[in-house]
């Protein structure tokens, strides 16, 4: 299970002694904030840093990661099933306190797929920035691992940092939220920025507005865009506007649109009783299928 390391530590310590993981791996940035979990997780027994080794107290191991990495032999394919549980993600999308939604293997691979049918044009040695943090960047972490990109991480977003990235790392692919997207935009010298290497933007998590993606369409004409809708407890994606939506010429409400179902997930509109509505009226979306 990922934690979020942008939530405050209470809410990081409720999650993991929800989870009652044995093992915490930190990056040696959140060593300390690693070690406070450790110290406050009773099932932990085991606190893996990359990059150092941090100090070993309680009942908690401190190991370098790197090094286990070595010192270990590969262990057999456990052989899982596909309705056995490959993953658990916390979502706020629920009454009261965030819960565990589990990701059977079933899910993780339709997910994958969805990803990589999506971004048909990525070749192997893609290089993608991570801006957020939320099972939709999730899916894409993966379906970068299986195509054998790299993984341009930034701790944390501001416009000025995110085109420096693109610019120096070359950065092929990159997904942000709308908010993002217009930050970037009023900044005055994005002009400046070498941003010749990027192909693909993906965006979601929240309405796009259509002037923000006409305007991005109008200063980058050289990268292609594509926007997923979905939750944390559809694994995550229900429905994508594809690239070859995207365009200055698209009909009026289009760019507004969430798109077309995936392959996986059968999408209706229905009213309170789960009659499904006819086409053009307001109700309840709901999905289905193996994700």
């Amino acid at each position: 299970m990922p934690v979020n390391s942008r939530f405050a530590l209470a809410e990081m310590i409720e999650q993991v002694r929800d989870a009652e993981p044995f093992a915490l791996i930190v990056d040696k940035t959140f060593a300390e904030m690693g070690d406070a979990l450790a110290q406050s997780v009773p099932s932990i027994r085991a606190l893996m840093v990359v990059g150092e080794t941090g100090a070993s107290s309680r009942n908690v191991q401190s190991v370098n990661y790197e090094d286990a990495l070595q010192s270990v032999e590969p262990v057999p394919d456990a052989l899982r099933g596909e309705d056995d549980i490959a993953c658990l993600f916390y979502t706020a999308g629920r009454p009261a306190a965030p819960r565990s939604d589990a990701q059977p293997r079933q899910s993780v691979g339709q997910r994958d797929g969805n990803d990589r049918a999506s971004w048909s044009r990525r070749q192997p040695g893609a290089s993608a920035l991570r801006t957020a943090f939320h099972l939709g960047a999730g899916g894409r972490v993966y379906a970068t691992a299986v195509a054998g990109g790299k993984h341009v991480v930034m701790s944390r977003f501001t416009p000025e940092q995110a085109l420096s990235t693109i610019a120096s790392e070359r950065v092929t692919v990159a997904t942000f939220v709308p908010t993002m997207l217009a930050m970037l935009l009023q900044l005055p010298d994005i002009h400046t920025y070498d941003l010749s290497s990027l192909r693909l933007i993906t965006y979601g998590a929240s309405p796009m507005p259509e002037t923000v993606l006409q305007e991005c369409l109008r200063r980058l004409p050289h990268v292609r865009f594509a926007q997923s809708y979905g939750m944390t407890e559809l694994s995550p994606v229900a429905t994508m506007l594809g690239a070859e939506h995207h365009t200055l010429n698209a009909p009026p409400g289009r760019l507004r649109s969430a798109g077309r179902p995936v392959y996986s997930a059968e999408v209706r509109i229905v009213d309170p009783n789960d009659r499904e509505l006819p086409r053009g009226e307001i109700g309840e979306i709901i999905v289905r299928g193996p994700s």
